[in-house]
């Protein structure tokens, strides 16, 4: 399967091109190219990533997201231990949840 025929989730949005992640290791920025709303394909299992995006961080076990207003993504699938970000060009994003 390719990553364009997953489905597309919300990620909120922000006045400082810039999300929050929050995982078991910690806190860290998910940065984007300009100001705005952002969304992502969320992809499980066996998923075909495009050679532009580039891997930006892994969560272990679960992930949430905090746009400028709060909580936007809060995701711990039991069949997945590791979901896996990439990013490309202004806006491009992918969730990717695997083992």
């Amino acid at each position: 399967m390719n990553y364009k025929d997953c489905k597309k989730v919300n990620l909120g949005i922000s006045d400082i091109a810039s999300l929050v992640l929050r995982d078991s290791a910690g806190v860290c920025e998910l940065n984007f190219g300009e100001d705005g709303s952002y969304s992502a394909y969320e992809c499980f299992g066996d998923v075909e990533i495009g050679s532009h995006y580039t891997e930006i961080h892994t969560s272990k076990a679960w992930l949430k997201i905090y746009d400028d207003t709060g909580l936007v993504y809060d995701k711990a699938p039991l069949d997945y231990s590791l979901c896996t970000i990439y990013r490309a060009g202004e806006f491009g994003c992918i969730l990717h949840w695997h083992n």
